[in-house]
């Protein structure tokens, strides 16, 4: 149920996926048990959440999460954390938040060396309306495989210079590959 949450978010089926989101996270229970799958789950509840547009609903998912400050191995969640973050801040208005809360993650992933992440932190404040990601996310779509590098990067630029047009044919590629929230911003 957790994967399928996640597919139906992907696919931006909002209340498909927290509800399989939640009957995941219920049917896994309390306690420490299956914690690496219900970090995840509760991650990506919190974010659809947020997507929906259920600030306090999302906030109270995210203060759910403890476990991770605690945990030695929770950075391997960190890109995870700051989506969700990120969500519930633009969720509740503070979109400025969600952007710095993306720009730091992408720069935290760059130094890490995953490129992948970075074009996905990236797009994601270029969604918040971030004018300033057009550049690295130009030198990401030579280094990236797939649709989502160039098609972010194309969505930066058009963002950057205010270009309606390029920002319909950015928004007609994400929904081409089948990301219709990013699309839809």
């Amino acid at each position: 149920r957790v994967m399928v949450g996640l597919s139906a978010m992907t696919r931006g089926a909002l209340q498909d996926a927290r509800r399989s989101l939640r009957d995941a996270l219920a049917y896994l229970g309390p306690g420490d048990s299956g914690r690496m799958v219900k970090t995840f789950g509760r991650l990506w509840l919190t974010t659809v959440t947020a997507m929906a547009g259920s600030a306090t609903e999302a906030r109270c998912e995210l203060e759910a999460i403890e476990w991770w400050a605690r945990d030695p191995d929770a950075c391997m969640f960190d890109p995870y954390r700051s989506l969700a973050q990120a969500w519930v801040c633009a969720s509740e208005g503070a979109v400025s938040q969600s952007i710095s809360i993306m720009r730091d993650a992408a720069q935290r992933e760059r130094a890490l060396d995953r490129p992948a992440w970075e074009v996905v932190l990236l797009q994601t404040a270029t969604q918040f309306g971030d004018h300033t990601t057009a550049a690295r996310s130009a030198e990401l779509a030579g280094q990236v495989q797939g649709p989502r590098a160039p098609t972010a990067a194309a969505h930066a630029a058009a963002l950057a210079a205010g270009d309606g047009d390029a920002l319909l044919d950015a928004s007609h590629r994400y929904e081409s590959f089948g990301d219709r929230l990013a699309a839809a911003d």
